[in-house]
């Protein structure tokens, strides 16, 4: 039994000593120390080469949805490269306006419709009366060339 004693101090001394040093697993004691990466290099500054954030050239229209959206003062102060997710934002809000802005124009329009429309039955136009006086119309048409067509067969 003494020499699995002895054995067994040999293994515990031999862990201690390779975490010590730095070249033991960490399985041998719970609490080891665990090395400290080196911090990452300065980044670049150039907007070109940042990858985090994504820059485009705006179009003229976004210049104008920029704008328009009030991000900035005018074309003027618009910077030659744009965060994407400005342009999106930019892009969402004017999307949103002009997409009102036809719901406003078509709801006018449906009410000036409906407005002549009962301007016309005061007046006592229908679509029956007039798909009548079309038909009319269509057939008399239809008569009289089918007569100049028998005249000019008959002389």
């Amino acid at each position: 039994m003494s020499g699995f004693l002895v054995l067994k101090r040999c293994l515990q001394r031999s862990s201690i000593k390779r975490l010590a040093e730095g070249t033991g697993s960490g399985k041998d004691v719970v609490n080891a120390p665990k090395p400290v990466p080196p911090p990452p290099p300065p980044g670049p500054t150039d907007a070109r080469l940042d990858f985090n954030i994504q820059k485009f050239e705006p179009t003229k229209l976004d210049r104008i949805f920029l704008v328009w959206s009030g991000h900035y003062k005018s074309k003027d102060e618009i910077p030659r490269v744009v965060d994407k997710a400005v342009l999106e934002r930019s892009r969402s809000w004017s999307r949103i306006r002009i997409n009102l802005g036809f719901m406003v124009v078509a709801l006018v329009g449906s009410f000036y419709m409906v407005h002549l429309g009962k301007q016309a039955a005061k007046r006592g136009e229908t679509v029956e009366s007039r798909n009548k006086a079309w038909h009319k119309k269509i057939n008399e048409e239809h008569m009289a060339s089918l007569a100049a067509s028998e005249l000019k067969k008959a002389s």
